[in-house]
């Protein structure tokens, strides 16, 4: 029988605690007595619980005892036994929230273990992959390592590496609750960090906790293929997620290049790291197998809405920066951005209604988009950027002209190519 009391899953000590009392003194408990995964789960738990509506609450602490009941060997037979009390929910609205509440703790679950991964690796006195790669000492191997800094950013650069993303029907998540559990995740990582207070962390369980977990189905009984322009979406979603980590990936390549080649001259210029990626898509009008929603109006569609977004991404990162030098620029992603916005929005209206176009309206707005498009020239752009970083002197202005072209490098002018997956008439 499971618990029905509201700290089922948690000592009568800690009942009595503020959820996010818990939790920090587990995230930052002392490398002698460090935490493990549902030290960090249970109290982000009770915090997700008391965001939920309080009819939900009874049912939820039911879920959290299941997953981490107090006796960790009855976990199995209260798990199944609440699968079952789901199974047997007969109003379907409910027993999706149901299932939806047992999701989302689960989710919380894994939140907590790359926590607990993110604090190891904070702690590990062991040498990165990029400090091992310019020393040579790659696992039981030692190799000769690298004397200059050009040498060893010739090596970074030279991989070229092309990442294929796909939207499947079956990836069935809201695109809010993806967002949610990853702005929860950023707050869990910064609540970690000493002087941080509960306000982010409070605010994203509050959005996850409302966030559906699935998109919207009509009816609701059908699982319905995603359309063109929700697979689009799925793939921008990615793509950005995507590119706001990229400062982070090249931070782990600036610190060790900084340290190993600090007293060498010449020293090493971040400018000259060039990661070599590529990122494509099939799953956003390129999957061709069969489906009468994708043809040519909709993959102008999926065109269109991948240069709007990186333009707009574009825009914000030098408004963010304010350069007089890049302000002709900003004047020209600006006028790109509201063509791109007006031609995406016309094609959503007119695909919306029909699921196609007149062959006239179709070469109409392909010609619109090719001009909208033809005065961003990538090379001029990051050729800019590349002299505006030289000639800053405001440190944030710098890092902020460094990432815009790093990003400008690798997403060019399109957040993603379209790659066809498959042929259809």
């Amino acid at each position: 029988m499971i618990e029905k009391t509201p700290a089922s899953f948690v000592s009568a000590a800690e009942a009595n605690t503020e959820p996010f009392a818990l939790l920090k003194a587990s995230l930052r408990a002392p490398a002698a007595a460090p935490p493990i995964q549902r030290d960090i789960a249970r109290p982000l738990a009770m915090a997700f619980i008391d965001a939920l509506p309080e009819n939900q609450r009874p049912f939820a602490t039911e879920i959290a005892t299941a997953l981490w009941p107090k006796n960790a060997s009855l976990a199995p037979a209260l798990m199944d036994a609440l699968k079952a009390k789901i199974a047997d929910i007969s109003n379907p609205d409910a027993q999706q929230h149901a299932a939806e509440i047992l999701a989302k703790l689960g989710h919380l679950h894994q939140l907590a273990g790359m926590a607990l991964r993110e604090r190891e690796l904070a702690a590990a006195t062991t040498a990165t992959t990029a400090q091992a790669f310019l020393t040579g000492k790659l696992g039981k191997k030692t190799v000769p390592g690298y004397t200059t800094a050009a040498a060893a950013v010739d090596a970074l650069n030279a991989p070229r590496i092309e990442l294929t993303f796909t939207a499947h029907p079956t990836n069935t998540n809201s695109q809010s609750s993806m967002l949610a559990q990853r702005d929860l995740g950023m707050a869990l990582s910064a609540f970690a960090i000493p002087d941080s207070n509960t306000a982010a962390l409070k605010s994203a369980l509050k959005a996850y906790a409302s966030a559906p977990l699935l998109p919207e189905i009509q009816p609701k009984t059908s699982l319905p293929g995603r359309t063109v322009r929700e697979e689009t979406q799925n793939m921008l979603y990615h793509l950005n997620a995507v590119y706001d980590d990229l400062d982070g990936v090249y931070r782990g390549y600036d610190k060790a290049l900084d340290e190993k080649f600090n007293t060498i001259t010449p020293a090493y210029d971040p400018r000259s790291l060039q990661l070599n990626l590529g990122f494509h898509s099939w799953g956003s009008s390129a999957d061709k197998d069969g489906n009468a929603n994708v043809n040519a109006d909709s993959t102008l569609f999926a065109f269109a809405m991948h240069h709007q977004h990186i333009v707009q991404k574009y825009l914000n990162g030098l408004q963010r920066i304010n350069d007089p030098a890049l302000q002709e620029w900003q004047k020209t992603l600006e006028i790109a951005n509201t063509q791109l916005t007006t031609i995406t929005k016309t094609l959503e209206e007119k695909l919306a209604a029909s699921g196609h176009i007149s062959e006239a309206e179709h070469d109409a707005l392909r010609a619109q988009l090719i001009r909208a498009v033809g005065p961003l020239d990538c090379n001029a752009f990051t050729a800019d950027l590349h002299t505006a970083y030289a000639q800053q002197t405001h440190p944030q202005n710098k890092r902020e002209t460094l990432s815009l072209l790093r990003h400008a490098r690798i997403f060019g002018m399109s957040f993603g190519t379209l790659e066809y997956r498959e042929t259809a008439e």
